[in-house]
């Protein structure tokens, strides 16, 4: 079975809003990440939501967005690890050996299906830990990984989320798979006029 846990418990206190919530071509940014990892094969999308998770769960359920299941972090504030810990305390206790488990955030609406297709089948076809998308300073999230790999993720603390343990494996074992558009998240106000839309513009949508 391929899992997508999708990262969506932060304040967006730079953003002065609720980042899951802002509009992007036609969509909100959480339901362009369930719609993504949905198309790119996970069989069950969770989403770890913390701040204004009532007002985001809402948000979901007019969208017709039932399918993924919604787990609260109480503990948001701690970090995105607190998060991280959160979604796979959700799956742990049904992994199976042969499953993936895809780790993303839902700032970053410029990953493409075809990176997290990557992802999947690079843990699902190859003797490797995990797959990691590929930054400057190092391996880092979107990231997939084996059931053997991905519990030792809850003993991460603190704003550091996977990229601690991936940096700290062996190179062989952590599949590097490139998205210079991985890194184009969405923290300002700035960020998101400076996004594409559809039609080839900006999208200014605030």
């Amino acid at each position: 079975m391929k899992i997508a846990i999708i990262l969506a418990a932060g304040g967006s206190t730079r953003l002065g809003q609720p980042k899951q919530l802002v509009p992007w071509i036609g969509r909100t940014l959480l339901q362009h990440s369930i719609e993504q990892v949905t198309e790119s094969g996970a069989d069950r999308v969770v989403v770890v939501l913390g701040a204004c998770h009532q007002q985001i769960s809402e948000s979901l359920m007019k969208a017709g967005q039932n399918q993924a299941e919604i787990v609260i972090n109480d503990g948001w504030r701690h970090g995105q690890s607190s998060s991280l810990a959160t979604g796979i305390a959700h799956v742990a206790g049904s992994l199976q050996p042969t499953d993936a488990v895809l780790v993303t955030v839902c700032d970053a609406p410029l990953i493409s299906i075809d990176h997290y297709k990557r992802l999947f089948e690079a843990v699902t076809k190859k003797n490797v830990l995990a797959a990691a998308t590929r930054f400057p300073d190092g391996p880092g999230v979107p990231s997939c990984f084996s059931p053997e790999s991905i519990r030792n993720l809850t003993e991460l603390r603190g704003d550091v989320g996977a990229r601690r343990w991936l940096r700290a494996q062996a190179a062989d074992l952590i599949e590097m798979i490139s998205c210079p558009d991985a890194a184009r998240d969405v923290d300002t106000t700035d960020d998101l006029k400076c996004l594409p839309s559809s039609d080839g513009g900006k999208s200014n949508q605030l």
